[in-house]
């Protein structure tokens, strides 16, 4: 296979890569599912999110 897509020149920086702990990955899992909640069934993700609320006080 000789096609070349591109090529990269000498000046050109590699790509940092960002890191993504675990805490991140659950954190946008969780905001995933309750943005799904709030489509599918209001009432109970407002329930939720009341309760977590009074966690916190």
């Amino acid at each position: 296979m000789d096609d070349m897509v591109g090529e990269a020149d000498e000046s050109e920086s590699a790509m940092t890569g960002i890191e993504v702990g675990d805490d991140q990955v659950r954190a946008r899992k969780l905001i995933e599912q309750v943005s799904e909640m709030v489509t599918s069934d209001p009432d109970s993700a407002a329930s939720l999110i009341g309760r977590w609320v009074a966690e916190e006080h």
